[in-house]
Parts: C-alpha cells; structure tokens; sequence
C-alpha cells in the first residue's frame, strides 16, 4: 500500500505552463527513446491535442545516466543541451538492465541521477527532471553485464517491479518526475496483453510500446487526459485508444476517487496564481482544514479552517515550485480537491 501510494502522487502532478506557451522538453537516453522517434510523437500528440511542445534528444545507443564509458554525465552534447537552459522538463532515461542489477544501480544510475538532476536545476531553475521509467524484458530473466547480475526474474512483471522501484528512487531523489511508462505497459499486458508492444528482439519497443510511451509522457507533463487525441502515429484508431486508455489509467485515474469541487461551490483565485491564492466558501461549507501538495504528493502548506471562516488567503512564498499543485479541501467525512497552477 505505501508502495502504491508514493507512485500515485509522484506520478500524479505534472507541469503545465501558460496556455499560450510552448513547453520545452529535452529527452536524454538511447535506443529506447529514439526507436520510433519518441520525443517526436510526444510533440505530436500533443499539438494534436492543442498543448505546443518543442523537443530535442540526445540517444546514444547503450547510454547510461552515470557510468564513465557511455554516460551522460560525461557526455559533452548532453551537457552543452543541458547548459543552454530554459527547459521545462529534461528526461533522463537509464541503460534498460542498469537499475535492475544492483552493482550498476548502486554506483552508477543513482549516482548519475542526482549529478544529472542538479546539473539541469543550476542551467534551468524551474527546470522539472522527468525519470523515464523504462519496461522488463517480455520474459524477464537474468541480467547480466561484466558479470555483474540481476535476480533472475521470472517474468516481465518480476523485472519490472524492480526497474519500478529504482526510478521512483531515483525521482524521489532528484525532487523530479517520473513518467511510469513501464507500469503503463504492465497495465496493457495485463489486460490480455491485445497489443504487441515488443520489437523482435522482446526489449525494445514495437510502434504501439513508443505510442504507449508518448500517451504517458503527455499525462504525466500535461496533466490531461490522452483519451481522445485524434494523433495515432499510424496505428489502428482502436488499437490507439486502448492505449490511451492504459496510460490514462496509470497516470490518472487513481486519483479520480477524490473529486474535483464544483467551482460554483467556492471561488479560488487567481488561478494562475504568483504570490498567493484566494479562497471564498460558502457560508454553510463543512471543511476543517485544507493543504497544498507538491509534484511528490508532499504536503507544503497546511492550515485549520476556523468555523465560520469563509475567506482564506495562502502565500506561496518559496515554498512551491512553478507548476500544477493542487488544493485539497478536508471535513469529517470527504475531501475535494482544486487543481491551481502556480507561475512565479
């Protein structure tokens, strides 16, 4: 259950932006990301979907986030992208096997994900590092490089939990985001697995395994639902939905237990907010409390709600990033909650 928890909020909230502005993405990894041009379909998945991206890579294949012969903590392109700044979000994408054998994890992908992490928040203050999760082998299996080795896992699901548990590690450590794109691709297995999202060599992925990809990369960066996006990459229009559904499912849905309020309930202004946020309730409201959680589902801001209290005003100060956050509302027997985008 704490497990479930902590990727339900990390994965929940995302940087929006302004509407009218383009949000400027730089994806760090290898073959993973561009078999199939991921970072390209993001871009255009999205401009489908009315949101303006522009993307940039640098893929090696075999690269590492942190290890000396193929890292991108040494490499001079990933750096000189980095150092340009002005980056809303920087995805760093390890080696497929590194977080799933413990030597490579341990000296290398943690390591090199907290050096990538401040090196992207020193060149782009309200930068947001994006961990790509990546997905298990189709049969899972053992791991091995230079003989260092993995479990030998029994099955996608076994080396996925693992890989899961290194990059929401990784997030945690870097203050970032992580783009659960392998649970998405559990998720769509494990509903008979339709889709073949493997290439050939049952690692990297087929057409449908980047679409999958880019559909959780848009909820995630967005915050909106990729259900509905008329883009298909050239995929079945049924076989696209599926697959927007699945990463709706992951990124989202496990929040939709907690409603959304009824703005004519209450007033939250201004919303983009800077400085601070305005809150009007009814005469007759029952909350108790209210708190502002972070892009990890951490709680920042928390105050009693006095009875008879109907105006409150918070100020952010620096305690919030740039960025969606959201406002829940607690009484006695509910909680709601207001999505709010704070733009310092």
């Amino acid at each position: 259950m704490r497990k479930n928890l902590l990727i339900t909020f990390i994965i929940l909230f995302s940087l929006t932006g302004l509407n009218a502005q383009t949000t400027r993405v730089l994806f760090l990894g290898n073959s993973y990301t561009y078999v199939n041009n991921l970072d390209q379909i993001v871009k255009d998945f999205a401009l489908a979907m009315g949101d303006t991206m522009e993307v940039q890579r640098n893929t090696p294949g075999g690269y590492t986030l942190g290890h000396p012969d193929g890292g991108h903590i040494y490499n001079e392109t990933s750096l000189s992208m980095i150092a340009e700044g002005d980056w809303d979000y920087v995805v760093l994408q390890d080696q497929s096997q590194f977080p799933s054998i413990p030597h490579f994890r341990d000296n290398y992908s943690y390591p090199g994900a907290i050096a990538l992490g401040d090196l992207i928040r020193e060149a782009s203050p309200c930068a947001t590092p994006v961990m790509f999760m990546t997905w298990g082998r189709k049969y899972g299996g053992q791991q091995c490089i230079e003989g260092y080795c993995s479990a030998d896992f029994v099955d996608f699901f076994h080396m996925q939990d693992t890989l899961e548990e290194s990059y929401m590690h990784m997030a945690l450590s870097i203050d970032g985001y992580c783009a659960p794109v392998g649970r998405a691709w559990g998720a769509a297995i494990s509903d008979g697995d339709p889709v073949n999202l493997f290439s050939a060599d049952n690692s990297h992925p087929s057409l449908a395994g980047t679409y999958l990809a880019a559909c959780t990369f848009y909820a995630t960066i967005t915050g909106n639902s990729p259900v509905g996006c008329t883009y298909t990459a050239g995929l079945d229009e049924n076989i696209a939905l599926f697959l927007q559904q699945k990463a709706d499912s992951v990124v989202l849905a496990p929040h939709t237990s907690i409603p959304n309020i009824n703005h004519n309930e209450l007033k939250v202004y201004p919303n983009p907010a800077k400085e601070k946020l305005n809150i009007e309730l009814n005469e007759n409201h029952k909350y108790l409390s209210y708190e502002i959680r972070n892009n990890l589902g951490q709680v920042i801001i928390s105050n009693i709600i006095s009875k008879g209290q109907n105006f409150i005003q918070i100020h952010f100060d620096n305690e919030l990033k740039e960025g969606v956050c959201f406002l829940y509302l607690l009484s006695n027997n509910e909680v709601n909650r207001v999505k709010i985008v704070i733009s310092l």
